[in-house]
C-alpha cells in the first residue's frame, strides 16, 4: 500500500481548525461583556422609556396623550426587570457565538472522524468499507466507526464527551433542518422543532464545550488507536479546554 501523506490530511481541516480558533477571543470578550453586564435602574430605564415615547410622537404626531401614556406604561413593566434587560441586551451577540461555533465544531468533528475511518480502514486493507461508513451518522461513525479496524475503541455514553458530541449534533441539525411550528384555525398542522428553553450562562458553557469537543476527541482517539492511523492531531491552542471531557 503506497504511504499516506499527514500533510495532505492536514490540509484538509486546516481552515476548519483555524476558523473555529479564530473565534475564542470573541467567546472570551463576549463571557465578559455578559459577566459586567448591569440593568439600568429605575430612573435610568423609565427615561430610556420616556425618550422612546417622544421619539415615536415626533415621528407620529397623532398619536394622543392617552395612547401615549398606555405605551409608556406597558413599556416600563414589560422591561423594567433586570432579568429582561438583561436577556434583550445579550441574547442575541449570545445566540450569535453559539450558531457560529456549533457550525464550525460540527464540521470540524465530522471532517476529523471521516478521516480517521479512512486512514485506519486504508492502513487495514478495508478501504471499501469506508463507503459504508462513509453513509452513517454522525454519531454511529463516532461511536462504532474505529472498531471496524481497532475492536478496542469506545466512546462512553455516560461521559460528558460523547454528552457534549450528542448535543452539538443534534443543535446543529435543529438549525440547519429547522421546521417551523404552525397551527391552522387552532390545530397544529405541523410541531415544528423543538429546542430546549436554556439560560445565557448555560448557553456560554455549551459553547465553551464545543469550542473544547474536536480537541477533546482526538485526545480521545490516542488513547486507543496508534497516532500513525490518526495521523493528524490537534492542538487546543488558546482555547481552554474542558476538564470533564478529559475524564471520560
Amino acid at each position: 500500500m503506497p504511504p499516506i501523506s499527514s500533510s495532505e490530511i492536514a490540509g484538509a481541516f486546516s481552515s476548519l481548525d483555524k476558523a473555529l480558533k479564530s473565534r475564542w477571543h470573541h467567546f472570551v470578550d463576549l463571557r465578559k461583556t455578559v459577566a459586567a453586564y448591569k440593568p439600568k435602574n429605575v430612573q435610568e430605564y423609565e427615561q430610556e422609556c420616556i425618550q422612546s415615547v417622544a421619539e415615536l410622537r415626533k415621528n407620529d404626531p397623532s398619536i394622543s396623550d392617552e395612547l401615549a401614556a398606555t405605551r409608556l406604561s406597558v413599556l416600563s413593566q414589560r422591561y423594567l426587570p433586570p432579568d429582561v434587560q438583561r436577556f434583550l441586551a445579550l441574547r442575541d451577540p449570545v445566540m450569535s457565538e453559539y450558531v457560529i461555533v456549533a457550525f464550525l465544531s460540527h464540521a470540524l468533528c465530522e471532517s476529523q472522524i471521516n478521516a480517521l475511518l479512512a486512514v485506519g480502514l486504508a492502513n487495514k486493507d478495508l478501504s471499501d468499507l469506508f463507503y459504508i461508513h462513509e453513509r452513517a451518522d454522525f454519531m454511529e461513525k463516532w461511536l462504532n466507526g474505529p472498531k471496524s479496524f481497532e475492536p478496542g475503541y469506545c466512546l462512553q455514553k455516560d461521559g460528558a464527551l460523547y454528552e457534549t458530541l450528542k448535543r452539538l449534533n443534534s443543535q446543529r441539525n435543529a438549525l440547519v433542518h429547522h421546521k417551523i411550528s404552525l397551527s391552522v384555525n387552532g390545530a397544529q398542522v405541523h410541531p415544528g422543532t423543538k429546542t430546549a428553553n436554556t439560560t445565557i450562562n448555560s448557553d456560554l458553557d455549551w459553547i465553551h464545550r464545543y469550542f473544547s469537543l474536536p480537541y477533546d476527541l482526538a485526545r480521545h482517539i490516542e488513547r486507543y488507536i496508534s497516532a500513525s492511523f490518526i495521523t493528524v492531531l490537534f492542538s487546543h491552542e488558546h482555547i481552554t479546554p474542558v476538564p470533564t471531557h478529559v475524564t471520560n
